[in-house]
């Protein structure tokens, strides 16, 4: 009987030839931290910006003006750090949306598209904000 380990990727595990099993405990299916690092990023929650995100889709606590929170790039859904990190431990999708994050690594045209997209609606954003503004002071 011969058990090998093997290290390749996110997989760290076993192989035993004489089974011919391989033991999964260790199989990352999730994401790795340069993919969540170029698929997110951390932005502090205020309730004029988010004013329609109050809540952890994951968790359901309620986000804290200022508090740093994990935006997904292509979607904007925000979530409470800690949760969505353990969420993409086993998982390649938003909670919310379902968008596959490794989908983006692979294709420059999406990450062109998202670009023009986020732009667009962080410009949607502003202009929400600022008519709230407007509003208040008339």
């Amino acid at each position: 009987m011969s058990i090998y380990n093997i290290e390749y990727g996110d997989f760290n595990g076993t192989y035993d030839t004489e089974t011919d099993e391989v033991d999964s405990k260790d199989i990352k299916t999730g994401l790795s931290k340069s993919q969540i690092k170029k698929g997110t990023e951390d932005v502090m929650y205020t309730s004029e910006l988010f004013h329609d995100r109050t809540k952890c889709p994951i968790s359901l606590d309620d986000f804290d003006d200022n508090e740093i929170v994990c935006k997904i790039r292509h979607c904007r859904h925000i979530f409470k750090r800690d949760y969505i990190m353990r969420w993409f431990e086993n998982r390649t999708c938003c909670p919310v949306c379902r968008h596959n994050l490794k989908e983006d690594m692979n294709s420059p045209e999406i990450q062109i598209y998202s670009h023009i997209i986020i732009s667009i609606v962080i410009v949607v954003e502003i202009i929400i904000v600022v008519m709230s503004f407007i509003r208040f002071y008339i």
